[in-house]
């Protein structure tokens, strides 16, 4: 690597590739979108955590987490369906 530049030769070709600068700017910053994404991801789960373990919800009249959850957080808009079969609440 020279300075910001990735020479790289091209494994289909023998053309070389060379990033120009407006795309490592445009990688850098992708990059670190992604590392506040991983930790606000962690941030989450560490509150989510918090909520089930101290009983957050119940303790302020929610029969269940879910449901405070349910009704509070996750809605169609926010989690896909994906997330909300993986981010449910513990028995």
């Amino acid at each position: 690597m020279k300075g910001d530049f990735m020479d790289q030769t091209d494994a289909g070709s023998r053309s070389q590739i060379v990033d120009s600068p407006e795309l490592i700017e445009a990688a850098k910053v992708l990059e670190a979108l992604l590392k506040e994404a991983e930790k606000a991801a962690w941030k989450a789960g560490d509150y989510y955590n918090r909520i089930l373990d101290q009983k957050l919800a119940e303790k302020s009249g929610y029969r269940h987490a879910r449901d405070f959850f349910s009704t509070r957080i996750a809605t169609p808009a926010t989690f896909s369906p994906l997330a909300s079969r993986t981010y449910r609440s513990r028995p």
